[in-house]
C-alpha cells in the first residue's frame, strides 16, 4: 500500500473515532436545571376535552362547569408547591417526553382524561399533549398521570377552588 492511501486510511480512521466519541450523531438531551429557574411557570389543561386550566404564569385557574359555563377565578401556587412540581417534573424525565405523547393498550376508557402542558424555564418551552385513551401501565404513562393528579391535588387544596361551584352533570 503506497504512502498517500495509508494516510488517507488513518486520517479516515481518527475522523470517525472523533466523531463516535463526542456522540455527534446521537440526539442531544435536554433535562431541568437542578434548581428550579426563577422563571418557571406552566400552563396545564386537563380533563374529559381539556376543560380544566391552571396557567401559573397568569395566576388563573378555569374550572370545567360540565352543563354550566366554565369559571376563572385568581390562583397563585405557593413558592413551596411550585418547587414540588418542578421537582416532579424534573424527577420524571418531563422534558424527554415529545410533543404528542401515545401509548398503546388493549384498554380504552372513555370518557378519557386529556393533558397539555407547556412549561416554562430558563427562557424555554417544552410542550406535551397526551390523550389518555387507554389504560396503559407504561412506566412512563403512569409517572405523567402521577403528576397530573399530584397538580390536581395541589390546585384543589386552595381556597379559591374550594370557592367554586360544584360542577353540575357528568361526562358519559
Amino acid at each position: 500500500m503506497n504512502k498517500p492511501m495509508k494516510l488517507l486510511i488513518i486520517t479516515f480512521t481518527v475522523f470517525v473515532f472523533v466523531l463516535t466519541s463526542c456522540n455527534i450523531f446521537s440526539k442531544p438531551t435536554f433535562s431541568l436545571p437542578d434548581t428550579m429557574p426563577k422563571d418557571f411557570g406552566f400552563v396545564l389543561d386537563y380533563g374529559v376535552l381539556e376543560k380544566n386550566q391552571l396557567d401559573t404564569i397568569k395566576g388563573t385557574y378555569t374550572k370545567d362547569l360540565i352543563l354550566a359555563p366554565q369559571v376563572t377565578t385568581d390562583l397563585v401556587l405557593s413558592d413551596t408547591k411550585m418547587a414540588e412540581i418542578y421537582q416532579m417534573m424534573k424527577d420524571i424525565d418531563i422534558l424527554s417526553y415529545p410533543e404528542t405523547y401515545t401509548v398503546t393498550s388493549d384498554v380504552h376508557m372513555t370518557p378519557y382524561q386529556s393533558y397539555s402542558i407547556t412549561i416554562t424555564y430558563d427562557g424555554k418551552t417544552k410542550s406535551i399533549h397526551w390523550d389518555d385513551e387507554s389504560g396503559s401501565d407504561e412506566t412512563k404513562a403512569l409517572k405523567l398521570r402521577e403528576l397530573f393528579a399530584r397538580i390536581h391535588e395541589i390546585v384543589s387544596e386552595t381556597a379559591q377552588y374550594k370557592q367554586l361551584p360544584e360542577a353540575q352533570g357528568g361526562y358519559d
